[in-house]
């Protein structure tokens, strides 16, 4: 079974680095996987109780927002309810319990895709949790993976595939401290493989 690969979405915030880890547009057997698994039945039609194929807005409420000076800015500690605010060309969704980011990108003003990251040692949890919800991983692997001061760590990587998604659960993610997992749908790896097949016409045409 051909692996989803994730990649990692990065932007300059403030002088912070700001990383969203999820699928890579690079990962072209998405797709294929997607259609080849079809009958599963534990397959969700939501995530963290945002719906798919809806506007994240239909869920969830924006964030307040608060001022410095003339600058306006979404202010998330104004509140304690689940709020989304955009950064770039997805959207962070504050106060979920048991994860610490929450992120989820739109195709057509739809949600198409889900990544939330959770403390590495919630892991074992979050994966019970997972099968519990989901049923069994239809793919599994465990690979040691080392820190730059060569400290090794056991990484667990889970997918499920489904007609419409894909679930891929990590338990250590860019950080050895936290994990992830990823809801993604058909509708958002077709976005990437378009906007892919975009960019190498828009290259060809400039030789």
């Amino acid at each position: 079974m051909k692996s989803v690969l994730l990649g990692f979405f990065c932007l300059a915030l403030m002088g912070t680095l700001l990383c969203q880890q999820g699928p890579d547009p690079a990962a072209h057997a998405a797709l294929d996987s997607l259609k080849a698994h079809a009958g599963w039945a534990q397959e969700p039609s939501s995530f963290l109780g945002i719906k798919f194929g809806e506007p994240l807005s239909a869920a969830v409420s924006e964030c307040p927002t608060d001022y410095i000076g003339n600058h306006k800015f979404y202010a998330a500690y104004k509140t304690r309810e689940i709020c989304y605010e955009p950064v770039a060309d997805f959207f962070k969704v504050n106060h979920v319990d048991n994860f610490f980011d929450v992120y989820v990108h739109e195709v057509d003003g739809k949600v198409a895709s889900i990544t939330a990251h959770f403390p590495e040692n919630n892991a074992a949890t979050m994966e019970e949790a997972l099968e519990g919800k989901f049923g069994k991983p239809h793919s599994t692997k465990q690979e040691e993976v080392r820190t730059r001061m060569n400290v090794a760590y056991t990484k667990i990587s889970n997918e499920w595939f489904g007609a419409n998604v894909v679930i891929d659960f990590e338990s250590i993610g860019s950080q050895v401290d936290e994990g992830y997992v990823t809801v993604s749908t058909a509708a958002y790896w077709k976005f990437l493989e378009d906007k892919k097949n975009a960019q190498k016409e828009k290259l060809k045409s400039s030789f």
